[in-house]
């Protein structure tokens, strides 16, 4: 269906990406990655999960807002409008004028209806975009090329990973310390590794993407059959100990489990104090003793 059929049949403007009709009780909206990825509309699409169909707001140049078109579309329910979706399907032979196919009737999502993003405009200058989250109620599954491109990161995200997973976080770290301090790290992680493996403890490591940020974070070693996850440090030092306690923490948050343990691992046994503060923090304490050889100090169950 062409944009003018659509508009002689059901109403609504004929051009722009959210069309509210005055005629009838729908809001249409028009989804064309291919063109929209020029304005930083290459949000566009069904989510990996297939339950929910991302839709960038209108506004070429500069921030977004919840107006006009966006204000439509949020406000559809309460208008009393259904919202109708329709994505680019090529042309009509010797035009240029495009055929759009209904994809079908949609709700922004009431939990979560749309989450801010960046992404350039027209002139190429970063701004903030919203992308509307549309849940299906009488509309086509997806399908491989109506999928978004770009992953949906208004959610939290995690996943249990094969332990030899790349750890992009560290690759953030900078400078000649740091690479030392990473290094010792994953040394000390290795030996850790070898040491619960010997014992037959199933290992992996989570896999975790914070709401509203694209990177994602790897844990240490998490023990699946004991439901512990443990953050690695190359000194007992408090800024060390610390550190290990807010990542683990964070990571807690987003793997969503009350029930998972957390253990900061490092090198030697530390003092008194930081001993208190880990099980003030709910947080276990896993010390070497020797090389490959460790210890628990922890009201936690034993890894062995």
């Amino acid at each position: 269906m062409t944009r003018g059929e659509r508009l002689e049949r059901f109403g609504g403007a004929l051009y722009g990406g959210i069309e509210p009709s005055a005629r009838t009780r729908n809001v249409f909206v028009y989804s064309d990655p291919k063109r929209g990825s020029a304005f930083g509309y290459d949000f566009d699409g069904w989510n990996e999960e297939g339950d929910r169909f991302l839709y960038t707001g209108e506004g070429r140049i500069g921030p977004q807002t919840l107006t006009d078109g966006n204000k439509a579309l949020l406000n559809h329910v309460e208008d009393g409008r259904a919202v109708r979706l329709f994505v680019e399907d090529g042309q009509v032979a010797d035009s240029d004028t495009k055929i759009h196919r209904y994809i079908g009737e949609f709700q922004v999502d009431p939990d979560l209806p749309y989450v801010w993003e960046r992404a350039p405009d027209q002139e190429k200058e970063l701004r903030q975009v919203v992308v509307f989250r549309l849940m299906p109620l009488n509309a086509e599954t997806a399908t491989q090329e109506t999928k978004s491109h770009r992953p949906e990161v208004g959610l939290p995200q995690s996943a249990e990973v094969p332990l030899e997973a790349v750890n992009q976080e560290s690759a953030q770290r900078k400078g000649v310390d740091a690479a030392r301090i990473e290094r010792s790290e994953s040394q000390l992680v290795e030996r850790l590794v070898t040491f619960l493996a010997a014992r037959g403890c199933t290992l992996s490591r989570w896999r975790l993407r914070p709401i509203g940020e694209r990177s994602v974070l790897f844990s240490d070693p998490y023990w699946r059959e004991g439901n512990e996850l443990f953050e690695a440090k190359s000194s007992a030092n408090r800024d060390s100990i610390r550190t290990a306690i807010g990542q683990l923490l964070d990571y807690k948050r987003l793997i969503d489990d009350e029930n998972l343990i957390l253990t900061v691992v490092v090198p030697e046994k530390p003092n008194d104090d930081l001993l208190a503060l880990c099980e003030y923090a709910g947080v276990g304490c896993v010390y070497e003793t020797s090389l490959n050889t460790f210890e628990r100090h922890s009201s936690a169950p034993a890894s062995e």
